[in-house]
């Protein structure tokens, strides 16, 4: 696990090293279409005890899968100010396609979100489930978000946002996230573990980045 940490480590200051040099063509004024995939629920680690009374008995993992990859992916598309795609690439326009996100999603295994052995992903772990999406675009920018842990017990969830070239899906930018949920109900609760990433990405690497430009 220590080496895992320092793996881990490693690989974020190599990610923040490669956005400063690739920052310019991802998000400065380019011809590249963008598009958000979504947010990727195949390798969560659903942890401590998701019981609600609305599950009426049902498996709770098995109501997660069915009832709530879907209704996260949907509420981004449904409140696109709130959830920006736009903020996040520093672009008017961004196409969203979370055609093939969400069917992973739907055929995760229920056996898999129990697995605690499983560790935090790393980039080859992001870079083989890039390589294994079925998209039907060619080329442009894909930006995504894997769900790594819901820790229930500790109250915490881990995401990592992703940034690819869809043509060789080379991996552009990685960050690796870590908030507590808030909110009613368990949509809404879960929800608000991730929308503190649309918040705070486009303030520290953009804004920031504008204050430095302007001195």
């Amino acid at each position: 696990m220590k080496n895992r940490a320092l793996s881990i480590g490693l690989f974020i200051l190599f990610a923040g090293v490669l956005f400063a040099q690739k920052n310019e063509e991802l998000f400065s004024d380019n011809n590249y279409k963008y598009y958000w995939f979504g947010i990727d629920y195949s390798g969560v680690q659903l942890i401590g005890d998701f019981y609600s009374e609305s599950f009426a008995g049902k498996d709770p993992h098995t109501e997660i899968r069915d009832r709530y990859f879907i209704a996260w992916n949907n509420l981004i598309k449904a409140e696109r100010k709130k959830y920006s795609i736009e903020r996040l690439v520093n672009k008017a326009s961004v196409i969203y396609d979370t055609d093939v996100v969400d069917s992973i999603n739907k055929n995760v295994l229920v056996s898999n979100l129990s697995d605690e052995s499983k560790l935090i992903m790393l980039k080859e772990d992001l870079a083989a489930k890039i390589k294994s999406y079925n998209f039907k675009q060619s080329d442009g920018i894909g930006v995504i978000i894997f769900a790594d842990v819901l820790n229930k017990t500790e109250l915490k969830a881990i995401y990592e946002l992703v940034y690819f070239n869809i043509k060789n899906r080379e991996l552009l930018y990685f960050k690796q996230y870590e908030y507590k949920p808030m909110g009613f109900g368990i949509r809404n609760y879960w929800a608000g573990s991730f929308y503190p990433i649309f918040r705070d990405f486009p303030k520290y690497e953009f804004e920031n980045k504008r204050r430095l430009n302007s001195k």
